[in-house]
């Protein structure tokens, strides 16, 4: 009877335990930020949109919100597109399309099925309890989803982005609440749109606003003149620094350090083996060739 009580009381633990895993898991459209380090890296294309958006407002919105779309690359969350979404705000409530957000997120992920939704954006300077309420919202989406704050007012020349998430704050078995804490939030470039953007300043700077484009060794022409430019505004510093010029910045010099350390390591003598070998192999297939025609010939 001890045995069957025990093998009851296993049973029905075990099925309990399996009923709540079973609850708790979600699917991986949700669990891809968990564990991930916070650091947001985001493409142009997402700042035009939300810009884009801000500018098409109504008159009587006092800021955009919207969606944001990305993926997970190692330890740092790239947000590569957004879409926007309507909705209506007064002193007391928020009102969000939830329809509107459901189809826009399944008709990009039937085009672009690698992207998840990773957070939303806003326009302003503040985060306020609305904040909040928006951000609920995208928790029952999102382990932890990212808020980016983009502030329209151009100033010195540029606009202030702010990334942030949410954190739990309070006294275990009280009152509990939440605080947006900001994250390091950098622009994320790749290799063909940087070219792209390059010419747009391009343009900015022509007087007639247009500017063709060269080929590809005057491309490859001007890149190698830039980034000998780049090395010695480099080394002008380094020498400035190292003879009490100036006064060094550490965080320069971490940056220096790490732009020396990611540059690949060759050594010559393993180069030239590899040489060797390859013009040895060239030339050995080239005498079998060479021999199954005499051989053909032959016969």
């Amino acid at each position: 009877r001890r045995r069957r009580r025990r093998r009851d009381r296993n049973t029905k633990k075990h099925k309990k335990e399996k009923t709540m895993s079973a609850k708790t898991v979600k699917s991986p459209a949700t669990m891809h930020l968990r564990g991930v380090a916070k650091n947001v890296r985001v493409l142009p294309l997402v700042y035009f949109s939300i810009l884009d958006h801000f500018a098409r407002k109504e008159p009587s919105q006092r800021r955009v919100i919207g969606t944001l779309l990305g993926r997970v690359n190692g330890l740092s969350i790239e947000i590569t597109d957004c879409f926007a979404v309507p909705h209506s705000m007064s002193d007391t409530e928020v009102s969000i399309e939830v329809e509107h957000h459901k189809k826009m997120k399944e008709l990009r992920a039937a085009v672009y099925p690698n992207e998840f939704v990773v957070g939303w954006y806003s326009t302003g300077t503040l985060i306020d309890v609305k904040s909040k309420l928006i951000h609920s919202m995208y928790e029952g989406e999102v382990d932890t989803p990212v808020h980016l704050l983009v502030n329209t007012l151009v100033e010195n020349g540029s606009i202030n982005v702010q990334a942030f998430i949410a954190n739990e704050f309070g006294v275990q078995g009280g009152n509990t609440g939440q605080v947006f804490t900001p994250v390091q939030c950098e622009n994320f470039i790749p290799e063909e749109e940087a070219v792209a953007l390059s010419k747009l300043n391009e343009c900015l700077l022509d007087e007639d606003g247009c500017v063709a484009c060269g080929s590809d060794f005057e491309e490859v022409t001007n890149a190698t003149t830039k980034l000998l430019g780049l090395i010695d505004n480099a080394l002008e510093y380094v020498k400035k620094v190292n003879t009490g010029e100036i006064e060094g910045d550490e965080n320069i010099g971490r940056y220096l350090a790490d732009t020396i350390a990611t540059s690949p390591k060759t050594d010559v003598n393993a180069m030239s083996q590899d040489l060797l070998m390859v013009t040895y192999l060239a030339n050995l297939t080239h005498a079998q060739v060479v021999f199954q025609k005499k051989m053909e010939e032959a016969l």
